[in-house]
């Protein structure tokens, strides 16, 4: 039950995190932090054991939401820390095609995963229930 809750807990910050990033520098600073507390869980929760029964593609999908996650946080943490000492050029190359194409990867693929129902469909407590043979 707790990893369900942690799971979605990362789901919604990596949500709010790409769809809520305030342009000021605490609001956005709590929503790059957030992304990169959330590529942990994800990533956590492809390294599982209760996830090896899982086709490959989930693992993989959720090391890519990870991995996406987390340099999105980080590009963004650069460019809130770091614009003032940046270029124009190397600031807008961050921002836009950078932040965007992570965003858009890990989203796409998050919602790939809940639509399809592997997210939640290889909890422990299902896949101690199919082992024991109570789950039809």
């Amino acid at each position: 039950m707790i990893r369900k809750i942690l799971l979605f807990i990362g789901t919604v910050f990596v949500t709010a995190a790409v769809l809520l990033a305030l342009p000021r520098r605490m609001g956005s600073t709590i929503a790059y932090g957030g992304s990169i507390v959330s590529s942990g869980i994800f990533y956590c929760r492809a390294r599982g054991s209760h996830i090896r029964n899982s086709p490959l593609w989930v693992r993989i999908a959720l090391r890519i939401v990870a991995a996406s996650a987390l340099l999105w946080g980080l590009v963004g943490l650069v460019v809130v820390f770091a614009q003032d000492r940046l270029s124009f050029a190397t600031l807008q190359f961050l921002r836009y095609p950078i932040k965007s194409v992570c965003a858009g990867v890990g989203l796409g693929i998050l919602l790939l995963l809940v639509i399809s129902g592997e997210l939640f469909r290889l909890s422990p407590d299902v896949v101690d229930e199919r082992r024991s043979g109570a789950h039809k």
